[in-house]
């Protein structure tokens, strides 16, 4: 995660910055929310780190395993002979099951942050679309323009054109624009 927000810095892609401190397993949190509010087009990231740390233990969230159960707790993502690594296509039903599993307690050990995770997400693109122009003569999404009567999407290249780019339609202005960066 780190070397992802680094490299996102370095490209000036729009994205939240690594601010976890690193001090070893034990004081890592198993989810971390990062978002960057003024940066509107980045996205909101839910971050994992120790995705099997407590699920060893617990076969649900607060449910303790038995000791006949702690075998299925044993999920190794990152060994040397881990079943999940990316050159393996295909798992077998023991390791896919671990998997599932795995992501099943990850999701409800975690819901509260994913639910926040959403809401904030839904919100940050109820004030994108509150944003966007819509007013006769503005360019229009593509995607929206649908919603427009009369506008079918397509029809979204004839759209009208935009203030000081005579000649040019909304997604023509667009790809000029993204070349001269």
């Amino acid at each position: 995660m780190k070397q992802t927000c680094e490299y996102c810095t370095v490209q000036n892609i729009p994205f939240p910055e690594y601010d976890i401190q690193e001090e070893g397993n034990s004081n890592l949190k198993e989810c971390y929310l990062m978002e960057k509010a003024q940066e509107p087009d980045a996205p909101i990231v839910l971050f994992f780190p120790l995705i099997s740390d407590t699920f060893q233990k617990y076969k649900a969230p607060g449910v303790e395993r038995s000791p006949e159960e702690l075998e299925k707790g044993q999920v190794d993502i990152y060994g040397p002979k881990t079943p999940y690594a990316t050159k393996e296509l295909t798992y077998t039903e023991a390791a896919f099951d671990k998997l599932v599993n795995l992501c099943e307690y990850n999701i409800l050990n975690n819901k509260d942050q994913l639910l926040q995770a959403l809401r904030m997400a839904v919100e940050k693109k109820k004030l994108l679309k509150s944003q966007r122009p819509s007013a006769p003569g503005s360019c229009v999404d593509p995607v929206s323009a649908s919603t427009i009567p009369g506008v079918g999407p397509s029809r979204a290249d004839q759209l009208t054109q935009p203030a000081g780019l005579p000649g040019k339609g909304c997604r023509q202005a667009g790809l000029d624009l993204l070349s001269k960066k």
